[in-house]
């Protein structure tokens, strides 16, 4: 099922803009709701932007989704596109009793890279943190804690 599709049917479309990095207005879109951070943008997904001169040729992709319908984009490897921490709901500890370690690496995606980093309980949460910046991290994408080759837990990303 194409998601846009599915998303459409669910979700009336309210058309909003499209803001560069510096909160420049570049384009509209069709709703935020039918979009995902890290996604890339182009008239496909029907968004058209007027690109800067001389990132004509450059990938954009939408880097923030924030309140009043509003995206922001920004061109491959601008640092708003990588995340160095996120929050984790939910967090599921496979054996909550064990001490967690300190030297941890996390896979975003499945199959993806692992990513070295920290876990850190702040307050009623808990925060991973990445040794280096990431791109395309997104809101609802699992975050699976590793120790060496074994799992330690996981949990749903929120961002910052």
């Amino acid at each position: 099922v194409n998601m846009k599709s599915f998303l459409e049917k669910q979700i009336r479309s309210k058309q909003g803009a499209v803001l560069n990095p510096e909160g420049k207005p570049i384009g509209v879109h069709p709703g935020a709701s039918y979009f995902t951070i890290g996604q890339r943008i182009g008239p496909h997904l029907g968004i058209c932007i007027e690109k800067p001169k001389g990132s004509e040729q450059e990938k954009w992709y939408i880097a923030e989704k924030q309140k009043n319908n509003i995206l922001i984009a920004a061109p491959e490897n601008h640092p708003l596109l990588k995340k160095k921490s996120v929050i984790l709901k939910s967090l599921h500890l496979i054996n909550p009793k064990e001490k967690i370690p300190s030297q941890l690496k996390a896979r975003i995606r499945h199959l993806g890279q692992f990513h070295p980093g920290k876990l850190i309980k702040k307050s009623n949460s808990y925060i991973f943190t990445l040794k280096k910046p990431v791109s395309s991290i997104a809101p609802g994408q699992s975050l699976v804690i590793y120790h060496n080759n074994r799992v330690i837990g996981g949990g749903e990303i929120r961002l910052k």
